[in-house]
């Protein structure tokens, strides 16, 4: 008897489980979210649709409203929903938006062609999907908090608006192709927070005199990811108030006024093509200038690399580097310990820094490229070891305004104490001393010491350089006097 009972409880157990899970089934579906079909023929159509999304009675009435914060999936039919009176989308709660592959939002609304929260995540799941807006932004992330695009979409278009603006930051860490802000003043991406991009995405354009192709106005740009060519109308990267950080891979940047514009400082590990500013190719205002990696040519109408509160260093490689005044500017230091193709100055100089410049690159032959240096700097520091190499062609040297101290030498392995004579008897203070005239100090090359290996570009052998070397004009003038 007992076993039969036990049977009957577990067959009833079982029956009441199947009729919770069947009048469950609802919910979750609902909880999962819609799909939103953007080329609905009316708006009874759209009313159809759980009551979920519905018509914007506007003239021109061209907006779909999705008011639920449940998860939505954007899916089109592949054809332009644009035919005089296109289709935009507003998304007012959800905040997880997947676009299916070959969805089409083409609009020329006065609102963005898709408008969505703050934090929204935009995962996109075809290269062939396009946004598009004549008349406003194509995608405009509002309330302050940003938001991110991952997966994989298309081109996206603003027309008398950015292609991407943003209230907060905008995070790209997925594939978009072209980006592009058409009317006056429209950037490519636009965000009043920061931009990271860690993904891919094709050509930036910014139209208009006073557009940048990346613009970033309170916070920072960094890009890590890869992207194609960057082009504003006036700047080509703008971070005003933050930093621009660039680690990834950008083609060439050129803005009308400033290539790469910044108050934070620039710094680039990773790879660029050509800059080019109308003014100024790379230029910030209170950070420096970082060069650590590889760029292109750099040129701009008065500076090529202009630093107005910080100092310009450059240990990567760069191409030829032209400024109709000067090709390098800095209100500190010029540190070159990389490769410079060239340094070209119109008017004035190939490097004007107002503190010291410490150089060691060599032009495509592998010479040394005579530099004429700011008339303040009228010191000449040369380092010397002893013995010196043969055929005793020193190629580095430190320059140094009329009194300053002597930087210290911080390339690795170089001696700790340098002597103000060949004999080695008489050591320099670096702390206390400045000098007044040219100056060679010297230090003893030992045999196994790092770096002894003969030759500016290496090579077997127990003697070694140290080297720094410009010619100034100052110097030559006195010369010439002479």
């Amino acid at each position: 008897m007992n076993k039969i009972n036990a049977r009957r409880n577990k067959a009833l157990c079982l029956a009441i489980a199947m009729i919770i899970a069947l009048a469950l089934l609802p919910v979750a579906a609902s909880a999962a979210g819609n799909t939103l079909n953007i080329t609905p023929t009316d708006s009874e159509e759209i009313e159809s649709q759980s009551n979920r999304f519905y018509f914007r009675d506007s003239e021109p009435p061209e907006v779909i409203f999705v008011n639920d914060s449940a998860p939505i999936t954007i899916e089109g039919n592949g054809t332009n929903g644009y035919s005089g009176n296109g289709w935009a989308v507003s998304i007012q709660q959800a905040t997880d938006i997947t676009i299916k592959k070959g969805t089409i939002i083409k609009t020329n609304t006065t609102s963005p062609a898709l408008s969505v929260p703050s934090n929204a995540m935009i995962n996109g799941e075809g290269s062939d999907i396009t946004i598009f807006n004549s008349n406003n932004p194509g995608i405009y992330f509002w309330g302050g908090g940003g938001g991110e695009i991952s997966g994989t979409i298309g081109d996206v278009t603003g027309g008398k608006g950015d292609g991407i603006f943003s209230d907060g930051s905008v995070v790209i860490s997925g594939s978009v192709g072209n980006v592009s802000g058409d009317g006056d003043g429209n950037a490519g991406i636009n965000s009043a927070g920061s931009v990271e991009i860690s993904g891919s995405v094709g050509n930036v354009t910014g139209s208009g005199a006073n557009a940048a192709g990346i613009y970033s106005p309170n916070g920072s740009v960094t890009i890590s990811g890869t992207v194609g060519d960057v082009d504003g109308g006036s700047r080509g990267i703008r971070s005003p108030n933050g930093s621009v950080t660039i680690s990834g891979t950008i083609g060439d940047v050129t803005g009308g006024d400033l290539g790469i514009y910044s108050s934070g400082g620039v710094t680039i590990s990773g790879t660029i093509g050509d800059v080019y500013g109308g003014r100024f190719g790379i230029y910030s205002t209170s950070g420096s200038a970082t060069i650590s990696g590889k760029v292109g040519d750099v040129s701009g109408g008065a500076t090529g690399i202009f630093s107005l509160n910080g100092g310009v260093t450059i240990s990567g490689t760069v191409g030829n580097v032209t400024g109709g005044g000067s090709g390098i500017s800095s209100s500190g230091s010029v540190i070159i310990s990389g490769k410079v193709d060239s340094i070209t100055g119109g008017d004035l100089y190939q490097i004007e820094a107002q503190s010291y410049a410490v150089l060691d690159y060599t032009d495509g032959d592998g010479l040394l490229n005579p530099v004429i240096c700011f008339p303040q700097i009228a010191r000449i520091v040369t380092f010397e070891y002893v013995p010196s190499r043969p055929g005793g062609v020193s190629l580095k040297k430190a320059y140094i305004t009329n009194g300053q101290k002597i930087p210290v030498p911080t390339v690795p392995g170089v001696p700790k104490v340098w002597y103000v004579d060949s004999g080695l008897t008489t050591p320099w203070n670096f702390n206390t001393g400045v000098t007044t005239d040219d100056i060679v100090l010297y230090a003893r090359a030992e045999p196994d010491e790092p770096g002894s290996g003969g030759g500016c570009n290496g090579g077997a052998g127990a003697l070694g350089i140290l080297a720094l070397a410009l010619a100034l004009r100052a110097k030559r003038k006195a010369k010439t006097a002479g």
